[in-house]
C-alpha cells in the first residue's frame, strides 16, 4: 500500500506506424523536395522521416529496450510488437483490431520489486511489413519520479540475496 497512492503514475499514448509503401512516398516527396516561404527564403519541408539510406529505405520502429514502468498494457491494430523469450528468441504479439485484447508486458520496476522473480521483457517493434498501417494504444502504469523502486523483503532471502539497490525512478 506504501508504493501506490499518491506515488503511482499511468500514462497512455496512441502510435501510429505507417507501412513501408506509405514511408518511401513520403520519403519520395519530402527528400529533394524545398519551397520558398512568404518571405522569399528557401527552406526545407518538414515531414516524418524515420530512416533511410542510399540503397534502401530502412524503416526503424522501436529498438529493443525494457520500460521502466511496472507493467505496460498494449492493444494493437496489426502486428509489430515483438516480445523477446528467455531463450533469446523473438515473437510477435498478437493483434486483434477488433477486440478489446491486450499485451501485458512486465517492465523494470516489477522486476526490481521482486528482486528478478519476474523479468522485465525485452522488446521491439517493427514497421508495419504489409499494406497496412499499424496503430497502437499503449498504456504505462509505474510510480512518480520520488518513489524508492527497490526489493520488496518478502523477496530477498538467504537463496535469493538483494540483486537491486534503491533508486528513484
Amino acid at each position: 500500500a506504501q508504493y501506490f497512492g499518491e506515488t503511482a503514475h499511468c500514462s497512455m499514448r496512441a502510435m501510429h506506424y505507417p507501412t513501408i509503401a506509405e514511408h518511401q512516398e513520403v520519403q519520395k516527396s519530402e527528400v529533394n523536395e524545398s519551397h520558398k516561404s512568404q518571405d522569399g527564403r528557401r527552406s526545407r519541408r518538414l515531414g516524418h522521416r524515420i530512416s533511410s539510406t542510399r540503397d534502401a529505405v530502412s524503416i526503424v520502429g522501436i529498438a529493443e529496450h525494457t520500460d521502466f514502468e511496472f507493467i505496460t498494457i498494449l492493444h494493437q491494430t496489426v502486428q509489430g510488437l515483438e516480445l523477446k523469450g528467455r531463450d533469446g528468441s523473438w515473437r510477435l504479439a498478437a493483434a486483434h483490431p477488433d477486440s478489446p485484447l491486450f499485451t501485458v508486458i512486465f517492465a523494470d520496476a516489477l522486476e526490481i520489486f521482486t528482486n528478478g522473480l519476474v523479468r522485465a521483457t525485452p522488446h521491439r517493434v517493427l514497421a508495419s511489413q504489409n499494406d497496412k498501417d499499424r496503430y497502437s494504444l499503449v498504456r504505462f502504469n509505474g510510480l512518480n519520479d520520488l518513489a524508492i523502486v527497490e526489493p520488496l523483503t518478502q523477496f530477498v532471502t538467504v537463496e535469493r540475496p538483494r540483486k537491486f539497490v534503491a533508486a528513484t525512478q
